[in-house]
């Protein structure tokens, strides 16, 4: 059998120690005390051992570290825990400490981590330098993806007044409301800019689909081409999600422009919103959700591109009509509501983008009032 460590033996081992070693007594008196904690006290071991920690170290008992020791001592319990040491001469030393009671009193473990903390303020004030670059990053993408919805919006406001012009009898009461209503679409994407930039990001809401859906056929039928039917098949309930209402118009209105594009021939347009279950979708949470689909019988894609219309910067867009931007914003909107976004097309044939978001319970009358004064269409959009 093994024979135990003298005194001697054991007092030369704990001297090897790179870590602090001590061992108190319940009157918080030193026990015992290594060349490691003598190094770190800046002291040496004779001026420790025998003498309490408040003649070697006057305050420590006002301190929320001697209140920690005086916890473990009496309740017998073990704990972790740091404490920054002040030399006195504008100099201090970050320390972790291992308390344990035995039966001599406490031990203590001490290591310096002074370096490992310095290296860890490093490290993230480094990553706050990269969280801003990648914020200025995103800055641009997000300005030319908006630049190009505003484009798009900007389109229909003049469409829709040129429109106006020509009615007989001059514009209608509905054609303003509409022009307002791409007005107002339009301001609130440059609002979502502006606060982007100073790090703000938009407060979903409660929204019911179904009408936000018949307004945007309301809409985009003044300024889509004739040869294209455009129509919305919306649930007879309503359905409701959370959402910022004017980035989730602009995400349905940029697959509407992509559809446009694809149908230079013409052809049919479909907007649908139904309801909806997560199942088959691994990357949502289980539970009810609302389904909204854009459907056009255009050129369709390859399964190729299909797979990368997602990415930042790709398109199929000639150069100039065109950042590759659009779809890569829907994606990370819907994705950042908890939703999922899919495509499925065949070249010649068509394409359909899927739409899952969560969906919520109706809102009550009052609830309404308060929650959609700021995100309902107008009303001549509502009947659509």
């Amino acid at each position: 059998m093994p024979k135990r460590l003298g005194a001697e033996a054991f007092i030369a081992a704990t001297d090897q120690l790179l870590e602090g070693f001590q061992i108190v007594s319940p009157d918080w008196r030193y026990l015992h005390v290594n060349e490691a904690v003598a190094r770190q006290a800046r002291v040496s071991v004779g001026d420790l051992i025998g003498k309490t920690m408040m003649e070697c170290f006057p305050g420590i008992e006002t301190t929320p570290l001697f209140a920690t020791l005086v916890e473990c001592r009496d309740q017998k319990t073990a704990r972790v825990t740091t404490n920054t040491f002040d030399y006195g001469d504008g100099t201090t030393r970050d320390f972790e400490l291992r308390i344990e009671p035995v039966d001599q009193g406490l031990c203590i473990l001490s290591i310096d981590i002074t370096e490992r903390n310095l290296a860890e303020r490093k490290a993230q004030l480094a990553l706050g330098r990269l969280r801003d670059a990648e914020r200025l990053i995103s800055l641009g993408r997000l300005a030319a993806g908006i630049t190009h919805d505003y484009n798009n919006m900007l389109s229909a406001v003049m469409g829709l007044g040129e429109l106006a012009l020509l009615s007989p009898g001059g514009p209608t009461r509905a054609d303003v409301e509409e022009m307002l209503h791409a007005a107002k679409s339009s301001r609130s994407r440059v609002e979502r800019l502006l606060a982007f930039g100073k790090g703000d990001t938009p407060t979903p809401r409660p929204i019911e689909l179904t009408s936000l859906a018949s307004g945007v056929v309301s809409l985009m039928r003044r300024v889509i081409p004739a040869n294209i039917v455009i129509s919305a098949h919306v649930a007879r309930d309503e359905l409701w999600t959370r959402a910022d209402a004017g980035e989730l118009e602009h995400a349905i209105m940029n697959l509407v422009v992509n559809a446009r594009d694809a149908m230079p021939e013409g052809g049919e347009l479909v907007i649908g919103v139904q309801a909806a279950e997560s199942s088959g979708r691994s990357e949502l949470a289980p539970g009810p959700y609302a389904r909204i689909t854009i459907s056009d019988d255009g050129m369709g894609m390859s399964s190729e591109t299909a797979a990368r219309i997602f990415e930042p910067f790709f398109s199929t867009k000639a150069a100039g009509k065109g950042v590759g931007l659009g779809l890569s914003i829907v994606n990370e909107l819907v994705r950042d509501l908890g939703g999922s976004i899919h495509v499925e097309s065949t070249v010649g044939k068509g394409t359909t983008f899927e739409i899952l978001l969560p969906r919520i319970k109706a809102l009550a009358s009052g609830e309404r009032v308060r929650e959609q004064a700021d995100c309902s269409p107008p009303e001549s959009q509502r009947t659509a």
